[in-house]
């Protein structure tokens, strides 16, 4: 099956390896697209994680601190270690999702959809240096 991106039509023609990617990415089976709001959907739970995160290790740590009597040591170390864990959620979100990036196919820079991620990469160093020269230069 064929799925035109401008036509949006269905026909019996299979895509050839060498066709753009475009044309590859335009006929993907629901399935797939399917997978991708899945995968779309489990990085917007990155903000519940780390609020959690931090918000349970606060609440437990004034618990302990009230139990013990060790006030606010378990607080600040339970808080500390809820911070670490919302980093680390934040840090395996991005992990993933440059994964997700990576075992795409649909990476669109230009019109021609020729730009590798390497090409991206160069392509962002060069716009984060030229902001950062254009931030030293102002008055």
């Amino acid at each position: 099956m064929y799925l035109t991106p401008s036509v949006q039509r269905v026909t019996s023609r299979p895509i050839p390896d060498s066709a753009p990617i475009s044309d590859r990415s335009a006929a993907k089976p629901p399935a797939a697209r399917v997978k991708r709001a899945y995968q779309a959907l489990s990085m917007t739970s990155i903000g519940l994680e780390m609020g959690l995160a931090v918000v349970v290790g606060l609440f437990a740590g004034q618990w302990l601190d009230g139990y013990f009597g060790t006030e606010p040591y378990l607080m600040l170390f339970l808080l500390g270690c809820g911070i670490a864990a919302a980093f680390k959620a934040l840090w395996r979100a991005g992990q993933q999702a440059k994964r997700v990036v990576r075992e795409s196919d649909e990476v669109t820079i230009t019109g021609d959809n020729s730009a590798g991620l390497d090409d991206l990469d160069d392509r962002l160093d060069d716009r984060s240096s030229d902001l950062q020269g254009r931030e030293g230069s102002a008055p």
